[in-house]
């Protein structure tokens, strides 16, 4: 991928996060797509606020920024960077988390 065209990106949009995965992969959140190892970039899904990769695996947690119907902060995707999304569950706000005291 072309170094000036990943830098333009960066500076249009807001960086939300960014993470060092296993001291050779690395992956940002902007608001209005997301980088995964910097080899692909999708601005069609929406913003993400949280990408989680899941130790060396290909495996990759996304939570959206809302800005996008289809990327909800209350929307916890799966999906693996070799295939489709193996999982998506949305949170409701009124969902009740029990919290036990031990």
């Amino acid at each position: 991928m072309d170094t000036e065209f990943i830098t333009s990106i960066l500076l249009e949009n807001a960086t939300q996060n960014v993470n060092l995965m296993q001291n050779i992969h690395f992956q940002i959140s902007l608001s209005l797509a997301y980088l995964y190892f910097i080899s692909s970039l999708n601005l069609d899904q929406g913003g993400v606020s949280i990408v989680e990769m899941l130790f060396c695996t290909s495996l990759v947690a996304l939570v959206g920024s809302g800005d996008h119907p289809q990327m909800s902060p209350r929307r916890l995707q799966i999906k693996n960077t070799k295939s489709v999304f193996l999982l998506e569950r949305n949170y409701d706000m009124r969902t009740y988390i029990p919290y036990f005291d031990t």
